[in-house]
């Protein structure tokens, strides 16, 4: 592989390239799209413990499909409580470019928020974007390109991979090493995690 700081020779290589995974693997490109999430920090007025990682669940609000899907957790590491607005939208982001998170996207999760919970939501904290890469079927892609065995690739989609960061890591170093791994429950329905043949 040539890189800005020269070439690198490996027997296995694992890429997990993140939103830019369809550009560095042209076999990817037409499985996977790139969305833009707008995450925000919303401050309480309850007891400050209410809000913490003791007292306050991580959620998902299934409920009305057309309201969307919404999830939150409690204060970890930075004031407020995250939530969100899960969508995987039609159009793809590009994720070289950097526009700020939409205000009228988090006032949404504002309300949303003020809403549903019991504990008084105030105002907003901060807000931030993050890229979702996204497939189809919103499941993860684990496994080697077709034409080289010895290129594995971890493309963990749809916002959810942070959560299965530990399993993702073992999966992948075992399909590297292996060609297999020692997850009978991921080995068991292990195609439809398959790089897409092009």
């Amino acid at each position: 592989m040539d890189t800005d700081r020269g070439r690198l020779q490996a027997e296995r290589v694992i890429v997990t390239a993140g939103a830019w995974v369809g550009e560095l693997l042209p076999a990817l490109r037409s499985h996977t799209r790139v969305s833009r999430q707008h995450v925000g920090y919303f401050e309480h007025s309850g007891e400050r413990s209410l809000g913490s990682l003791e007292k306050f669940p991580v959620w998902v609000y299934l409920g009305d499909p057309a309201r969307g899907l919404y999830y939150g957790l409690p204060e970890f590491e930075r004031p407020g409580l995250k939530a969100a607005l899960h969508r995987t939208g039609d159009a793809a982001d590009d994720p070289e470019q950097h526009p700020g998170p939409d205000p009228a996207e988090i006032e949404r999760v504002r309300r949303f928020l003020a809403g549903q919970l019991t504990l008084p939501i105030g105002g907003v904290l901060r807000a931030e974007t993050c890229l979702y890469t996204n497939t189809p079927d919103e499941h993860f892609v684990l496994g080697a390109l077709p034409d080289h065995p010895n290129v594995v690739v971890g493309s963990v989609c749809s916002g959810h991979g942070f959560k299965f960061g530990p399993l993702t890591g073992r999966l992948l170093a075992e399909l590297a090493l292996e060609g297999r791994t020692t997850v009978p429950e991921f080995e068991r329905c292990r195609e439809s995690f398959a790089v897409p043949r092009v």
